[in-house]
């Protein structure tokens, strides 16, 4: 039981350490073109990019800077 707690408070303590940040672009007119989550420099989580109408577009789950999962599309209809 001790190793376990001590494997988690390890854990706990790099995800704290983590360095996140989101990134976005835009549209000349201001609106939102992309957001992409980054920890430790590397894309982490789900990249959305949107339709200049603000609705999104594309959702592209990453782990690690590698492309992790389903590529979800959407149309404007």
């Amino acid at each position: 039981m001790k190793n376990l707690v001590r494997f988690l408070t390890f854990v706990f303590c790099i995800t704290v350490n983590a360095q996140t940040e989101i990134k976005k672009e835009y549209y000349p007119d201001g609106k939102i073109k992309s957001e992409t989550p980054y920890v430790d420099g590397k894309k982490n989580g789900i990249e959305k990019s949107y339709y200049e109408s603000g609705k999104t577009h594309w959702e592209t789950p990453y782990l690690n800077d590698k492309l992790n999962g389903i590529i979800k599309g959407y149309s404007l209809n």
